[in-house]
């Protein structure tokens, strides 16, 4: 009988025993339970605060980037002439743009360099821009570039397409020469081109794209329209532009307004005024 009692009274140690650890199991197991749900809690408190605060902090982003856009523009853009030459015959591009279309990139969300300055004329038809006749102002007499004929292809029949007179021939040479032939038998303008090795030109214009690293954090693309003189590198006149693109809601607006097809030419003839032609314009 005795052996037995220790047997049931070591039984029922080893019970507590057990007991002891479930019940600390337990615990351990309800405090991490606690703390789980604790920072759940939290968590869900915290995407409330969010959500709700999140209208508010869309609208001061967007009031704040528009802001900023504008301070820039009233700051920065404009027109900015430094010295004007008259009779100037001809002139080059050293910087063609990219001639893929403007506005297919707009909608894809592809923004071109300088997307202020880009224009799809400039880009593919740049010597339709500077030596078509014109009843509005005198034309150049020619136009040097490195953009060989027929890079990037475009028809529209607000403006005039290039019309070769004749076959251009690629003689290696670095640049190529657009000169005005006349009239096309149908309707639009003869272009005349020649591969050359030497600039004719004594002036020229080129572009740039300028971004600060608040620039891109507000969306802010800056653009520059530079005409220079070629021997001396001094600069002649500047056209300074923006454009701005809201990130969350793809809203996009330029500053100053009023771009068209013809700004490029329309701001450089102010500073180089081409040679008067006898000719006249066409239209």
């Amino acid at each position: 009988m005795a052996k037995v009692g220790m047997r049931l009274q070591m039984m029922g140690k080893g019970l507590d025993v057990q007991g002891g650890v479930l019940d600390q199991k337990f615990n351990t197991w309800n405090t991490k339970r606690n703390q789980f749900m604790l920072t759940k809690n939290k968590f869900i408190i915290v995407i409330g605060i969010l959500i709700a605060i999140y209208p508010t902090y869309r609208w001061y982003w967007n009031k704040t980037s528009m802001d900023y856009f504008q301070s820039r523009c009233e700051q920065d853009a404009g027109e900015f002439i430094y010295r004007t030459v008259e009779n100037v015959e001809g002139l080059f591009q050293m910087r063609p743009r990219d001639p893929r279309d403007y506005f297919t990139r707009l909608r894809e969300g592809d923004l071109p360099e300088d997307p202020y300055g880009h224009t799809n004329y400039e880009a593919r038809k740049v010597e339709s821009l500077f030596v078509y006749p014109s009843k509005n102002r005198n034309y150049y007499q020619y136009l040097e570039t490195a953009r060989a004929p027929n890079a990037g292809k475009f028809y529209d029949r607000r403006f005039p397409t290039t019309k070769l007179a004749e076959e251009p021939k690629d003689t290696g040479e670095k640049y190529w020469r657009y000169s005005y032939f006349g009239p096309a038998s149908d309707w639009g303008s003869l272009y005349v081109t020649k591969q050359i090795s030497d600039l004719q030109s004594k002036y020229a214009f080129t572009w740039r794209e300028i971004r600060s690293e608040k620039d891109k954090r507000y969306g802010v693309w800056e653009g520059e329209l530079i005409v220079k003189e070629l021997k001396t590198d001094e600069i002649l006149g500047i056209k300074k532009g923006f454009f701005y693109k809201n990130e969350q809601t793809g809203d996009m607006t330029i500053c100053p307004k009023g771009k068209n097809d013809t700004m490029v030419v329309d701001f450089i003839s102010k500073v180089l005024i081409p040679a008067e032609i006898t000719n006249g314009g066409e239209g």
